[in-house]
């Protein structure tokens, strides 16, 4: 019995063991993420990344500050494998002091804790995604191009979003005194507003406004609104 349960054991696939490197990082109040990479960001922290996965995952990532932009991209000197071989791409967890701007470009997926600035830009170009889970901002702009999404909680005086593709933005969580939102695609749009609202709806993604702003709707697009001005 005592074999065979060695046999067996000798038999059972090793267990995947997950890699990491830990990135010494200089101040950065920005972050851009270009490429399939899922990345955390956990504000208050002094800076610093860790990059987990397989190895050659790994290799992959080049994590790099430049001017006051932390940025996290393929690596121009990795192997790209065997062909037909796939990769699971690696994520990376970020700390930062804080964060006042963020973009992701094709398939990234960014998640941030918080961001606590006066102005606060957030970009999403191509099919990935970014969620904040809370917005705190005097002016916040906010800009979707493509099929990816964004998603945010928290407050902010004034903001202004931009919708040109199918993409989705999940904005009711985040309470907004004076909203702009400018809509050219088919991708569908939530927002919460409390005193004033202005959309310009060219596109036939829905958008739903919340929170009993007075609206000024402007095109031809499917808008929903508290209280639309005549």
């Amino acid at each position: 019995m005592i074999r065979l349960f060695a046999a067996l054991l000798l038999l059972m696939p090793l267990a995947a063991h997950a890699d990491s490197r830990n990135i010494m990082l200089t101040d950065f109040s920005s972050i851009r993420v270009d490429g399939p990479f899922r990345v955390t960001v956990a504000t208050g922290l002094s800076q610093g990344a860790e990059v987990s996965g397989d190895q050659r995952a790994i290799d992959r990532v080049d994590v790099r500050v430049q001017g006051t932009t932390l940025i996290i991209s393929a690596s121009p000197n990795a192997w790209g494998g065997w062909p037909g071989k796939q990769h699971t791409p690696a994520t990376i967890a970020v700390k930062a002091r804080s964060i006042r701007e963020a973009a992701v470009r094709g398939g990234g997926v960014l998640t941030i804790d918080s961001t606590d600035a006066q102005h606060v830009n957030l970009t999403v170009t191509g099919s990935g995604s970014m969620t904040v889970g809370a917005v705190h901002a005097d002016n916040l702009a906010v800009t979707l191009v493509g099929s990816g999404s964004v998603r945010l909680a928290g407050e902010a005086l004034q903001a202004r979003f931009a919708n040109s593709g199918t993409g989705r933005i999940d904005a009711d969580g985040l309470d907004v005194h004076d909203l702009k939102v400018v809509s050219e695609g088919p991708g569908e749009s939530r927002f919460h507003a409390d005193r004033s609202a202005d959309v310009t709806a060219l596109g036939l993604g829905n958008i739903t406004v919340s929170g009993g702003a007075a609206c000024t709707v402007r095109g031809p697009g499917p808008v929903q609104c508290d209280h639309t001005q005549p």
